[in-house]
């Protein structure tokens, strides 16, 4: 499984309210996830590097695939 498919499969899980498809709240809420679900369990996904952030800890990788994932025939993000 690649980086963008395991992005693609948490962003379409279940959230709080238990429906399909919830929206993340926030890019910053999704950073945070990412971020202790890479902490605290065994994925292993390469070249995600966390750094100490205004709200949390971000990832420019992660945020780069957020791009793609969400605008995935937009050549200029590459």
């Amino acid at each position: 499984m690649g980086n963008q498919d395991l992005l693609k499969l948490l962003i379409y899980t279940r959230g709080s309210t238990v429906r399909d498809n919830e929206s993340i709240p926030s890019k910053t809420h999704f950073q945070k996830e990412m971020f202790l679900l890479l902490k605290e369990t065994v994925f292993s996904i390469n070249g995600y590097e966390f750094v100490p952030h205004y709200y949390g800890p971000f990832s420019r990788e992660l945020d780069s695939d957020l791009v793609r994932v969400r605008h995935p025939l937009n050549e200029s993000s590459y």
